[in-house]
């Protein structure tokens, strides 16, 4: 079972990379911890289908948090924070075009999270 993912735009230049900030969820509304992960990864693609999908795997360590950070975050809008956090590379977004970035967690057993953004670039 796949739960519903959760939607972000974030706007570029072509041939940036950008951080992408988020509190991701069990099912109980707990954020997930390193532990409750089994592989964390991400699927790249231009919206007009025009080049081949982008793929990988992130290192769980590198992007999840086991406590809530509050660096680079709006904590006007939200005190609480994010435990994940990816900075991508520009290599990955090429050409002035829009990608679609999905980031996938994987908690074994229990239902896949999914993270989606749209990346417009100029």
């Amino acid at each position: 079972m796949t739960a519903a993912a959760q939607t972000f735009v974030s706007t570029g230049w072509a041939g940036d990379g950008f951080p992408i900030l988020a509190r991701i969820t069990g099912t109980d509304g707990d954020p997930l911890q390193q532990a409750d992960l089994t592989s964390i990864t991400y699927r790249i693609r231009p919206r007009d289908r025009s080049e081949a999908d982008r793929t990988g795997t992130l290192t769980i360590s590198a992007v999840i948090f086991d406590t809530l950070q509050t660096g680079d975050w709006d904590t006007g809008k939200d005190a609480s924070g994010y435990n994940f956090r990816w900075d991508t590379n520009g290599t990955l977004f090429p050409l002035p075009k829009d990608y679609e970035v999905f980031v996938y967690f994987n908690p074994g057993l229990s239902s896949q999270k999914t993270l989606s953004v749209l990346r417009k670039n100029s």
